[in-house]
């Protein structure tokens, strides 16, 4: 296998991270920054300002990394692109996860479908 495939191949892994990144990472430590300030200050309002930031920073990091990366993967591929691909098969892979988990485990809650 050629030096430029592998390299490739390591490129188009990191995006599928960073892909995956978005819709994982990016909540995940927005809820986890916010809920510290939240815990330190007991102001909610504070926690949400916190989070809706973190969580702004967190994906427009995420998105230029990837931007990068895919440079990086068509300077290797010979102008091919997989990032969009990548973003969409992420996007609905944390649909689909989202779904399962909000009907089939959390539930709608009372005011959508009383208990």
């Amino acid at each position: 296998m050629p030096l430029v495939r592998v390299l490739a191949l390591l490129v188009a892994l990191a995006m599928a991270v960073g892909s995956a990144g978005l819709w994982i990472a990016t909540p995940l430590a927005a809820l986890w920054v916010g809920s510290r300030v939240q815990a330190a200050t007991g102001s909610m309002g504070s926690a949400l300002i916190v989070a809706f930031a973190v969580a702004a920073a967190t994906a427009i990091a995420l998105a230029l990394a990837l931007a990068r990366l895919d440079q990086a993967y068509r300077a290797l591929r010979g102008g091919r692109s997989a990032l969009e691909r990548m973003l969409v098969i992420s996007a609905a892979i944390a649909v689909t996860g989202f779904t399962i988990w909000f009907f089939g485990f959390a539930g709608p809650g009372p005011l959508i479908a009383p208990r």
